[in-house]
């Protein structure tokens, strides 16, 4: 390093190892549909931060080897910070507790940051920054939720139920914040119903695309577990059978066996053409309640 250019390289090799720390595990998903149109998706690799936090301590004494150490501290701490802070969200999300908690200490005794939210225990500090005017933004907010809901079906259908609970709690908890605080146009246009089914869906249809490899009869013991209320089986079975019932055919598995029709399926489907001509621009009304 040289005198000059010391904070961007300092800030390039930082942002590097952040890329990777958000978006460093990739999952490839064949596309049968369209073979040469593969599906390529990125999430949050948790291997990366212990080496995001030594490469942060390293290249800072680095620079304050040739720099002012103040000057250094001030340029780079405010970033350092929210960037850890949106990090331990993420793991705390996906019910990686002890790191996040790791985290949320190294902040504290690297920085002393004040205000009053940072004496509050892990899960109290992030419902206080969730609830921040302007913050959290859209994309990150729904990133939480999705992989606090996903990490929670996984546990329930490797049997541990109060991971589950807890999971779901903390997600719904997380998407009442967001909805509390968001803006008008920001806020996320799905209901909690629809949310947690969306989740549902790309877990049983697509679960390589999310980071997940489950089996057919994983997926199936999910879809019929006793904790899916039976409204959402519903809001999901159709979609489920366009990606599913294919695979199904392939691999010899009966379909409906595996994945039934739930009960009131032809008065849910009704119901949502109803719904759809009522939609502006149809001319239509939905029929009156019985």
């Amino acid at each position: 390093l040289n005198n000059t250019a010391t904070l961007t390289t300092v800030r390039m090799q930082l942002n590097s190892i952040k890329v990777l720390t958000w978006g460093g595990r990739m999952v490839y998903t064949e596309n049968p549909r369209d073979i040469e149109a593969p599906l390529v998706t990125r999430s949050l690799d948790p291997r990366y931060v212990p080496r995001m936090l030594d490469l942060y301590q390293t290249l800072v004494r680095r620079a304050t080897e040739e720099r002012d150490e103040l000057e250094i501290e001030n340029v780079l701490r405010p970033g350092h910070i929210n960037h850890l802070v949106a990090v331990m969200i993420t793991l705390y999300a996906h019910h990686e507790r002890q790191l996040a908690d790791e985290i949320y200490q190294f902040i504290q005794d690297t920085y002393d940051p004040e205000g009053p939210e940072w004496d509050l225990p892990l899960e109290e500090f992030i419902a206080y920054d969730v609830n921040k005017e302007g913050w959290p933004i859209h994309d990150y907010a729904v990133a939480w939720i999705s992989a606090a809901i996903r990490s929670g079906l996984i546990f329930r259908v490797s049997g541990q139920d109060a991971k589950y609970q807890e999971s779901i709690r903390w997600a719904r908890r997380l998407y009442q914040l967001y909805q509390q605080n968001a803006g008008q146009s920001y806020k996320i246009s799905a209901t909690w119903d629809q949310f947690f089914a969306g989740e549902l869906i790309n877990l049983l249809a697509q679960p390589r695309a999310v980071g997940y490899d489950l089996p057919l009869e994983t997926r199936s013991r999910l879809y019929n577990d006793v904790q899916i209320p039976g409204h959402i089986r519903q809001m999901i079975y159709d979609p489920l059978q366009a990606y599913v019932r294919p695979e199904c055919e392939v691999k010899g598995v009966d379909f409906d066996k595996a994945f039934p029709a739930p009960p009131g399926i032809e008065e849910f489907r009704q119901r949502m053409r109803e719904a759809q001509d009522a939609m502006p621009g149809t001319g239509k009304q939905p029929s009156p309640e019985p």
